[in-house]
């Protein structure tokens, strides 16, 4: 039989024992608990996609409402054609990762036969890095496009290894594209509607002018008149009727302004328009000689 010493020994061996499975079960499961979060890993911070999510994220906050906000995977390919925005714009573009790349947004204009060759319109520079540096550039456009496209040249150092994103504000009021009833000039003029028998609104013409232009018209104008003349622009509209001079500022939206007019009388006046703008960007605009 035993002795106690050799039961004692035994007891001691036996609690060893479940000491060691004890740690032993402990070790494997903080093991499975410590292997747990990587299986839900984030992405890799070389993910192009993530990428463009922090460059989005480093470009500067605004309170208006942008023209258009977006991010991509820098790639060659890239490109993306959106609504004509019109008036002074800023473009703001941030790029993540490894490489550099360059922004070109084109307008693509009307042509009288046909639809014209892209105009370019801006273009932004990016080195592309960890924590990125906003780039900005300003540009105007006018109602002479139908669109702006946005593409990536000299990108082959950062496709596949970096993303991007740019942003399109206006610094010229709401963002307003040709289509929008606010941008139409003659619709700023708020006219009452044609075939009213208690309203003669008497004559008026209006359509684009590039800077610099002189449009010319004969105007049949005999009596008073005030002239109501919007411009949708960023410049100034020059108006001579006759030997009377008057100037409109344009602006985004186009807004109406008022001018009394001497009588007229004898032959029908000329009417001389020129538009002049620091910005190579023509204008739209709407005159109306309203009897009084």
């Amino acid at each position: 039989m035993p002795t106690m010493n050799q039961k004692l020994s035994q007891i001691l061996v036996a609690s060893a024992a479940l000491l060691v499975l004890g740690a032993a079960a402990v070790v494997v499961q903080t093991r499975r608990a410590s292997g747990e979060p990587a299986s839900a890993a984030a992405p890799a911070p070389n993910d192009p996609a993530q990428l463009a999510g922090l460059a989005h994220a480093r470009l500067p906050s605004i309170s208006a409402t942008p023209a258009f906000d977006t991010q991509s995977p820098v790639s060659a390919r890239y490109n993306h054609a959106v609504a004509n925005y019109l008036g002074e714009l800023t473009l703001w573009l941030a790029c993540a990762g490894q490489g550099e790349m360059t922004l070109v947004g084109t307008g693509k204009p009307f042509g009288e036969a046909g639809d014209g060759p892209p105009v370019e319109l801006t273009r932004a520079a990016a080195v592309c890095s960890a924590d990125p540096t906003p780039v900005r550039a300003t540009f105007t456009t006018s109602t002479a496009y139908q669109g702006m496209t946005f593409r990536l040249v000299d990108a082959d150092s950062a496709a596949g290894r970096a993303g991007f994103a740019y942003r399109i504000t206006s610094d010229t009021g709401k963002p307003l594209t040709p289509t929008d009833d606010e941008a139409n000039p003659t619709t700023a003029l708020h006219l009452p509607l044609d075939g009213d028998p208690d309203e003669d609104t008497g004559y008026g013409f209006g359509g684009s002018i590039d800077v610099d232009q002189v449009h010319q018209d004969t105007s049949p104008l005999h009596g008073r008149y005030t002239l109501a003349a919007a411009c949708g622009g960023i410049g100034t509209l020059y108006v001579q009727v006759g030997k009377q001079r008057v100037v409109v500022k344009c602006s985004w939206p186009p807004v109406r302004k008022d001018f009394r007019l001497q009588p007229f009388s004898g032959p029908d006046p000329k009417t001389r328009l020129v538009y002049r703008s620091t910005s190579a960007a023509g204008a739209s605009f709407a005159l109306q000689f309203l009897p009084r």
